[in-house]
């Protein structure tokens, strides 16, 4: 065996995933769930992913990571929610229904941000786009018109 993790894996009995159901869930972070069908429940914490905090209530259906043997205590990976079809497509209907133009105006001025893209339409008519990166696609011609341009 050449590593530690060899080492533990063969004297450890691998740590059971499983699903559970939140009994109880209370501000300082303890979640209480039952293990599957069985009167087995567990002391939990609830793992962080860097997004959004999970909002567990009694009756939540979630996914376990029991962290011993007898299953006392375990950390709680994820809520299971039904699966709901993404809609990044739009469907021609939908489309059909948007307005063939939008103006949006403003007395100062219009920023449109989104992450480390803004892109602002002064009112004094100066248009300002800062990003990490440009790309520019045009099918035919992709024209600049202005007396001076500046490249730096």
């Amino acid at each position: 065996m050449s590593n530690m993790s060899e080492v533990l894996s063969s004297i450890l009995p691998p740590a059971p995933v499983c699903a559970a159901r939140v009994l109880a869930a209370e501000d300082g972070g303890a979640v209480t769930v039952q293990i599957g069908e069985t009167a087995r429940m567990a002391e939990c914490r609830v793992l962080a992913t860097g997004g959004e905090a999970v909002a567990l209530c009694a009756g939540d259906d979630v996914l376990v990571w029991l962290a011993d043997a007898s299953g006392g205590r375990g950390v709680v990976i994820g809520k299971i929610v039904p699966y709901a079809q993404p809609d990044a497509i739009t469907a021609p209907a939908e489309r059909a229904a948007r307005p063939p133009k939008l103006v949006l105006e403003a007395q100062g001025d219009i920023v449109l941000r989104n992450g480390g893209a803004r892109l602002t339409l002064g009112r004094d008519g100066d248009v300002e786009l800062a990003c990490k990166r440009f790309t520019a696609r045009g099918h035919r011609l992709l024209e600049l018109l202005a007396p001076m341009i500046k490249l730096n």
